[in-house]
């Protein structure tokens, strides 16, 4: 047996379907050629390129054998059967491709090839390189034209499930499941900025929040979100902490985005030693109207009755980017550790 402490990188090319065109809203499943490097190790492979990046997705909080019909890197992945909920997927393929197990350490994962070479990675490079891999596929999903889903139920509802899957694990890569509020649990896998708003004094001689302040808080907080260039393939947490909000908080939210997808995941967390129990309401959208949700989170907390100040995220799924504004007094953001 050989242990190594070694560099871990997935290469790409030939992005296709199944006709080796690069549109076809027919073809379900993407194709093209990856590679595995692992130090002096390459395992390469024309691959289903699709089924590839959400096995690897899965081996970000689970291990992997090395399986029959579940290779890392498949030959095919033609088949697709949905959980009853739709929230997962079992892909068939043939038992052509290459193959190699991850069993988590710590914050190590330890790869073992169909050979038996053992490779220790760290595990913020290895998540960093199968997010790359499964964010580049993603994005050839999108930038292709909308797929005409089949009419066999069977068919139809395993590539939703698909994609709710898949969902579910870019979601766990950004802590949304963790039982901690998530500016906590960020900290695990991303680098926090934090910048200053420093607007003055919020308040006018009657102390009724300054309408010229709000306006200078939330035209510098957008400032700030434009200068990160973030894509359209973003999700937005509202994290109700208390799970006690009820002057439409979540309505509002929703209010701002376009065509948004709602999912919500209940979460546990403690501050001196009382247990809290909140949720987490996230929605996948494509634009966000900025200035409208920014004003609404200073003036939060400045006294109008809600509960949207330190509450509200906006994450790009493409780049890894958190934005955090947490209120009048400053913004956090969190780019994923290299």
């Amino acid at each position: 047996m050989i242990t190594k402490d070694t560099p871990f990188i997935i290469s790409w090319s030939n992005f296709c379907w199944i006709d080796d065109s690069a549109d076809n809203p027919k073809d379900l499943c993407l194709h093209g050629d990856v590679t595995v490097t692992i130090e002096d190790t390459q395992l390469s492979y024309s691959c289903c390129t699709s089924a590839s990046a959400l096995q690897m997705l899965r081996t970000l909080t689970q291990g992997h054998e090395i399986t029959p019909y579940e290779q890392m890197l498949p030959c095919c992945g033609h088949s697709l059967f949905a959980s009853a909920d739709l929230s997962e997927v079992t892909i068939s393929g043939c038992d052509n491709g290459i193959d190699y197990s991850v069993t988590h350490k710590t914050d190590k994962v330890v790869i073992k090839t169909e050979e038996g070479t053992e490779y220790t990675v760290s595990l913020i490079k290895y998540r960093k390189e199968v997010l790359r891999f499964a964010r580049a596929v993603e994005f050839f999903y999108c930038n292709c034209s909308p797929k005409i889903l089949p009419e066999e139920p069977y068919e139809r509802d395993g590539y939703l499930a698909f994609w709710n899957e898949w969902s579910h694990h870019m979601y766990r890569a950004f802590s949304l499941f963790e039982n901690s509020l998530l500016n906590k649990a960020l900290l695990n896998t991303h680098c926090c900025k934090e910048y200053s708003l420093e607007c003055g004094n919020p308040y006018d001689d009657d102390l009724i929040a300054s309408a010229e302040y709000i306006d200078t808080c939330s035209k510098l907080a957008a400032k700030l979100y434009t200068h990160q260039y973030f894509t359209n393939n973003l999700a937005v947490i509202y994290e109700d902490k208390y799970n006690c909000a009820v002057n439409n908080e979540k309505e509002f939210v929703e209010s701002c985005l376009a065509a948004a997808e709602k999912q919500i995941v209940p979460f546990n967390w403690t501050d001196e030693e009382e247990t809290f129990h909140g949720m987490r309401y996230i929605w996948k959208t494509g634009k966000i109207e900025i200035k409208k949700l920014f004003r609404k989170i200073i003036t939060s907390d400045l006294g109008d009755n809600t509960e949207l100040d330190s509450s509200v995220y906006i994450v790009d799924l493409e780049k890894g980017t958190v934005f955090f504004l947490y209120d009048d007094r400053g913004v956090d953001i969190f780019e994923e550790l290299t």
